[in-house]
């Protein structure tokens, strides 16, 4: 974006003294961008500066135009969580793979429903161990 044409195009409506704050609004065309320039104490330190950040945008984020809900995974989509299951797949596929496919040695193995849990308790769950293995390694 060319800032010196902008100013000279925006200028009546810029309060360059304040920091950050425009008289008027200046959105983009789309009506959901809004064209905010901003002095950076680039003084300050990272988490200063994002948090003053964070309270100018509590300040004057349009109402009508709220936060979008997080698309960050929670519960059990959650990285953690996905990174645990297919670990404890892994687990279980090796336990497998020791006792050359014996799913019940393999679940009879000393500490494997300590550390497996109620998880492997099925054949058919030790088979998705496998699948979900296979797909991780892909």
């Amino acid at each position: 974006m060319d800032w010196q044409g902008f100013v000279r195009y925006h200028g009546e409506k810029l309060n360059l003294d304040s920091g950050y704050a425009l008289d008027v609004p200046i959105w983009d065309g789309d009506g959901k961008t809004e064209i905010v320039p901003m002095k950076i104490p680039w003084g300050w330190r990272d988490d200063e500066i994002q948090f003053a950040f964070a309270q100018w945008l509590k300040e004057y984020r349009p109402a009508e135009l709220p936060e979008p809900p997080s698309q960050k995974l929670t519960g059990a989509g959650s990285q953690l969580r996905q990174v645990k299951k297919i670990l404890k797949a892994l687990a279980a596929w090796r336990l497998i793979q020791h006792y050359n496919g014996d799913n019940s040695n393999a679940f009879a193995h000393p500490n494997a429903e300590k550390y497996l849990g109620k998880t492997f308790a099925h054949p058919s769950e030790w088979t998705t161990a496998r699948q979900t293995v296979q797909a991780a390694l892909k």
